[in-house]
């Protein structure tokens, strides 16, 4: 079935206000004219020995209370100018309180970004996703820095999990290197109903490299080359069996930004003009949705860095080409 256009409208602009919404979530007023807390308050909370030894329960108190105010990105960059090197056990409880405020590791690992400490952040949301899912059999802390041995000794049962099982699908593909050998993983690790999860887990990886920021898991970001090109925008989602396709379509707009970035300077209104014109050459339901979806969080993205209002124009101009 092909979407039509008003459905395709909705589609980007129901995904670009979420994402966008997860991104500002964090900024509502304090309630009963509490005080703010900032960023030098966390020097309360005893960070200046051994990390061993930091007041993790005050840490948790504090950016709590930061994140109802401000993205986490935000939280980030200010920590990493104050703290240097001590981003990274702050950055650990951030990414642990975001996952526990949106439920979500997708939506977490976004607000985690853009900042110069994302790995920690990030490594906060992997702990907690996997420690929360309750087949677990490990820490939050020991799920931060996890090895290609225990994410398959443990995939089958975090895999019961729906948020875990799309943690799982990046470290797949983080540890295999290789899209499809982390596809193949998936299959083996979850169930039918999660398998989806695990998929778009393994392609938000590969076209972002979001865990590869960080070399503390040990591995070379992943630098597969997918054969795209500016004649050919749909690489390499096209050529997966049908079951894998909308997982690769959702997260196609990340590798396009790559594609676009290396091989032609170009504007973010112009790259989502173009990636959303690829979507609209796809005539297979749920492809062709997921890759409009796509658009929505790239909408999103872009909105970050302007007005959400903007992003939902983007949207609206789909119309047209949705036709």
């Amino acid at each position: 079935m092909i979407v039509s256009a008003p459905r395709v409208l909705l589609l980007c602009m129901a995904v670009g206000v979420i994402a966008t919404g997860a991104a500002v979530f964090f900024m509502s007023a304090r309630p009963g004219g509490e005080a703010s807390v900032t960023v030098a308050d966390l020097t309360r909370c005893d960070i200046e020995g051994a990390i061993s030894d930091f007041d993790y329960p005050c840490l948790h108190d504090m950016i709590g209370k930061m994140l109802a105010e401000k993205p986490a990105h935000e939280i980030m960059r200010e920590v990493t100018q104050a703290f240097g090197i001590a981003c990274h056990p702050i950055g650990h409880v951030t990414g642990q309180e975001v996952y526990r405020k949106l439920g979500s590791a997708e939506a977490a690992f976004a607000a985690c970004v853009p900042t110069t400490c994302v790995s920690a952040c990030i490594h906060g949301v992997v702990g907690e996703a996997l420690f929360a899912a309750p087949s677990s059999s490990g820490s939050p802390e020991e799920w931060q820095h996890p090895s290609i041995d225990i994410v398959r000794a443990e995939g089958a049962r975090l895999c019961e999990d729906l948020n875990a099982c799309h943690t799982i699908g990046h470290l797949f593909m983080l540890f295999s290197g290789s899209h499809k050998e982390a596809l193949d993983d998936c299959e083996k690790a979850a169930p039918e109903e999660h398998l989806w999860s695990c998929y778009q887990g393994v392609f938000m990886e590969a076209f972002s490299g979001i865990f590869a920021e960080s070399t503390e898991f040990g591995v070379e970001p992943v630098k597969e080359d997918y054969g795209q090109t500016l004649d050919n925008l749909l690489a390499p989602c096209d050529s997966l069996a049908a079951r894998e396709q909308p997982a690769c379509f959702n997260y196609l707009y990340m590798l396009h930004n790559r594609t676009f970035a290396a091989l032609e300077p170009m504007s973010m209104e112009e790259r989502f003009a173009r990636h959303s014109s690829a979507c609209a050459t796809l005539s297979q339901g749920g492809a062709r949705k997921s890759c409009f979806a796509g658009a929505g969080w790239s909408s999103a993205t872009m909105s970050m860095h302007g007005e959400i209002s903007d992003g939902l124009e983007r949207c609206i101009s789909l119309s047209a080409a949705a036709d």
